[in-house]
């Protein structure tokens, strides 16, 4: 029979609490993001000192969002696999990437490194309100041609897997 102390009863009851706030949150920001017209919101350009970009310009086409934060690897990889892959579906939907988890500063240094082919935006606090805090990036979502949230999925996302996801929503690429 193993007997715990009171130390370590508490930490193992501390980690067990962590994990499931850590999926509550996950929960609760994919039902929030479900219930969410993704492109109802202005946000502001991170490659541009005072542009601000109406996502509403986008309907009429499936809309990938790409959620990076600063100093990510796996977010870096995220937006070079969606540069590689875009040219070749450029017509059957839009990538945007969404500044997180950062200073506006930090965010800008960040798109400048990434060096997305595609918009380069900072989340509003509207926006993360609305679909609630991004658990950890990068973090995919889709939407459909008239903003609605459809799918999304966490980690990062080699070539073939993305054209895979892309595929699951009815977006046909070319591979090459």
């Amino acid at each position: 029979m193993v007997v715990l102390t009171q130390v370590q009863w508490r930490l193992a009851i501390k980690s067990v609490f962590m994990s499931l706030a850590a999926l509550l949150l996950t929960v609760f920001s994919t039902i929030a993001a479900s219930q969410t017209p993704l492109l109802g919101y202005t946000l502001r350009d991170l490659n541009l000192a005072k542009n601000s970009v109406d996502l509403k310009q986008f309907e009429g086409t499936p809309v990938m969002f790409v959620f990076f934060e600063p100093d990510c690897p796996w977010c870096f990889k995220q937006v070079k696999t969606t540069n590689q892959v875009w040219p070749d579906c450029p017509e059957s939907f839009q990538p945007i990437a969404v500044g997180v988890h950062g200073n506006r500063s930090q965010l800008k240094k960040e798109a400048h490194r990434l060096r997305a082919q595609f918009p380069t935006l900072q989340a509003s606090p509207e926006l993360i309100n609305d679909i609630g805090e991004i658990p950890g990036t990068p973090l995919i979502i889709f939407s459909d041609n008239s903003g609605n949230y459809t799918a999304h999925y966490r980690g990062f996302h080699n070539r073939e897997r993305l054209v895979q996801l892309l595929s699951d929503q009815g977006i046909a690429c070319t591979e090459e």
